[in-house]
């Protein structure tokens, strides 16, 4: 019992310090990180995704986030646990969005600007929706893809109401 205790508080304390470099912005522990858990996020990744280059690249955004929200990181589990289930929800959202894409004959390299379910002004949403025009602008390659109920469609229904009413009242003055 006490052999595993110890092993336990090296395991803990070798968790602290991989959490608290990360944070601190170690690089060498950054490098560490990445070493240890690299190969195996790929292949746990790949049992989602079916395609092992697409899995490197989802695991390599991952770290790339990683390691520029650092700072920001609340990690309560252990690095490993946070790891495995921050690539799978990276595997479930890119899936999320390889279905849009298909369902909307979106091309694969494509960028998906937005995808979102309903509007929800907390959310920013609207906001958004009066960006698209500025957006398409900037990214005119980008598809603006928007999924959800009735709230949304009537929101962009009334949108685009507006924008022709304006047309419309300016074209007859």
């Amino acid at each position: 019992v006490f052999i595993f205790e110890l092993l336990v508080v090296i395991v803990m304390d070798d968790q602290q310090r991989l959490l608290h470099g990360l944070k601190e912005g170690d690089k060498k522990v950054f490098e560490e990180i990445y070493r240890l858990y690299y190969a195996s996020l790929c292949f746990y990744c790949l049992r989602y995704v079916g395609d092992m280059e697409e899995a490197k690249e989802l695991v390599q955004g991952l770290f790339l986030k990683i390691w520029i929200r650092r700072k920001e990181l609340k990690i309560n589990t252990s690095v490993s646990s946070y790891l495995f289930k921050a690539i799978h929800n990276y595997a479930l959202n890119y899936l999320k969005q390889e279905k849009i894409k298909e369902k909307y004959k979106i091309p694969g390299a494509a960028p998906v600007i937005l995808s979102v379910q309903r509007v929800d002004p907390k959310s920013g949403h609207e906001q958004l929706i009066r960006a698209m025009p500025d957006v398409l602008k900037k990214y005119p390659k980008a598809k603006l893809v928007f999924v959800g109920g009735d709230s949304l469609s009537n929101k962009l229904s009334k949108s685009r109401e507006r924008s022709e009413e304006r047309r419309v009242g300016k074209e007859c003055r």
